[in-house]
């Protein structure tokens, strides 16, 4: 295929059925059997490895196939992640409901303490990829994977200090406790800025995407950039409307358990509050 001038529409629908396809491939895996997990797991490491060795071997790519090879690995490392924490490997060191009567800050240290783990891993993946492509021409793996731990990082926050709809209702049995950290709520003020901001990341990624001094590989670069912190905009706007997520993804929805839904986390400590992201 040449991509030596990309379709940018198609990059982008690309990226898009890459979020929908990879995220459903989560909750269709969590759905399944708790005795199966130990076998996803060994999956997701062994992806995560070749994912790793993609990102070494396209960090001098500065081509449109070394970005959408980077960007693949990174959604990898992503969803490797993302599984392990759905499936209740890697989570926290508390694995109970989180206690009554707590203030705001208590219950926030609380909200942390019982997904540490998690957020360890994420902060330790994002500085290996940062130190495998640093001063490299092709840093799309750790950008991509910037974006989304950023973005990630606002729904989280948003999450803790309410929204309306976080599909709590698809936290699989082996964490189902951590719905008692989160809080209800029609929108918190938090929430436009959020939006706001995310929304000026997609537009400065489409300017970049469309200039008239735009290479292949970064018009394909940022296109693919733009879809994620667009597809994260959506994602904000779904905590605070009514809109069944199930519906997305029918296919993995139907798998035996309750798959988990991608947003449904409790928040991060306010230091790594920077986001941006499944996706």
């Amino acid at each position: 295929m040449d991509l030596s001038a990309p379709n940018l529409w198609v990059v982008a629908f690309g990226a898009t059925v890459a979020w929908w396809a990879s995220t459903g491939f989560i909750l269709a895996l969590v759905g399944q059997a708790e005795r199966t997990y130990r076998w996803s797991l060994l999956g997701a490491v062994v992806s995560t490895a070749v994912a790793i060795s993609v990102v070494m071997a396209t960090r001098s790519a500065a081509t449109a196939e070394g970005a959408l090879a980077a960007f693949a690995a990174a959604i990898v490392v992503w969803g490797a992640i993302e599984l392990a924490f759905l499936t209740g490997y890697v989570v926290g060191p508390v694995r109970e409901p989180c206690p009554s009567g707590l203030d705001t800050w208590a219950r926030f240290r609380a909200s942390f303490r019982v997904i540490s783990h998690h957020e360890y891993l994420l902060l330790a993946a994002l500085l290996l990829l940062y130190g495998l492509v640093r001063d490299s021409a092709n840093t799309l793996a750790f950008d991509t994977f910037a974006l989304m731990w950023v973005m990630r990082l606002s729904t989280k926050l948003n999450i803790f200090l309410g929204v309306s709809n976080v599909s709590e209702e698809f936290l699989p049995a082996r964490i189902a406790y951590l719905k008692t950290y989160f809080r209800k709520a029609p929108m918190n003020a938090l929430f436009p800025l959020s939006a706001t901001v995310a929304t000026v990341v997609v537009v400065i990624f489409v300017l970049q995407a469309t200039g008239s001094g735009a290479t292949p590989f970064t018009a394909t670069s940022a296109t693919l950039l733009a879809t994620f912190a667009a597809l994260a905009v959506i994602e904000h706007w779904m905590l605070v409307v009514p809109f069944p997520a199930e519906a997305l993804w029918p296919w993995a929805s139907g798998s035996k358990g309750r798959p988990a839904h991608r947003n449904a986390a409790p928040p991060d400590p306010p230091q790594q509050r920077a986001t941006v992201n499944r996706a």
